[in-house]
């Protein structure tokens, strides 16, 4: 073997073996943040659903919200729910859901974990809370208030509406 050869292309080598070991070390660093960010989504549903003061801050939501929905067609109705615990419940809920859309935003929980799980019912619960949450946006200082949320809501629907078009659903006779 040639030596002089040998020397000449070591620094070729040595940058191609620091290339490899880089993009190795990308492609781990990449798989180990997606398990994070799995596992984020994954912890946050669990603890939805159970632990028990999840549950409970569930329960009272969904008491609250039946109420909220006698309440929205008139605005002195409105008023005086907003003064109500039903409103702090209703709330409460509102803001787990907005921790949730922010992880997702900040790339923390992974976006998919969460839509298959819980898609319909932030849909659901933003449908349901719509007209409170435009109220609150016109109080001064709380125009952003649930931004991540609607705007999570409103890709949320967007995909499950492209679901339903191209999975339509056969009729059975």
């Amino acid at each position: 073997m040639d030596w002089d050869w040998l020397a000449a292309h070591a620094p070729i080598a040595t940058a191609s073996v620091a290339l490899i070991a880089s993009i190795v070390a990308m492609r781990a660093i990449r798989v180990q943040r997606s398990i994070a960010k799995n596992r984020a989504a994954v912890d946050f549903f669990i603890k939805t659903e159970m632990d028990q003061p999840m549950l409970t801050a569930h329960s009272k939501y969904e008491a609250a919200a039946l109420v909220l929905a006698t309440h929205t067609g008139n605005s002195a109705l409105m008023a005086r729910f907003e003064a109500s615990d039903e409103y702090s419940h209703v709330r409460s809920y509102l803001n787990i859901h907005e921790l949730l859309a922010v992880g997702i935003r900040k790339d923390v929980i992974d976006e998919d974990v969460a839509y298959h799980f819980w898609a319909d019912t932030l849909i659901r619960h933003c449908n349901e809370c719509e007209l409170l949450i435009k109220r609150l946006r016109q109080r001064p200082d709380h125009g952003a208030a649930y931004l991540e949320l609607t705007s999570l809501n409103g890709r949320w629907k967007a995909r499950v509406e492209e679901w339903k078009r191209n999975n339509r659903a056969v009729k059975m006779s």
